[in-house]
């Protein structure tokens, strides 16, 4: 962090660091339905959006595979195609 921006941060109140950090969390879910609609846009508004909770949640990606493939068990190979096979 440059010196300038700390000393503003110090600067500032409670409320007005809480404001920015509300602006942030905005931006980012913001970014986030934009891409997730960008990249599904056959996706309902409501399915964009439970994807876009459950990134911010679990802080992970939840593409169309992560959202509709059989959820795997930890150590155990899971299926995808008959070619090819994924270890969790």
């Amino acid at each position: 962090m440059h010196p300038e921006q700390k000393k503003a941060f110090l600067r500032m109140t409670p409320g007005q660091k809480l404001q920015i950090a509300e602006m942030l969390r905005r931006s980012a879910w913001d970014l986030k339905v934009a891409g997730l609609r960008q990249a599904h846009p056959d996706w309902s508004p409501a399915e964009v959006r439970d994807a876009a909770r459950k990134a911010f949640l679990f802080g992970r990606d939840y593409s169309f595979r992560s959202l509709h493939a059989p959820t795997p068990i930890a150590g155990r190979a899971s299926v995808y195609n008959s070619s090819q096979a994924r270890i969790f």
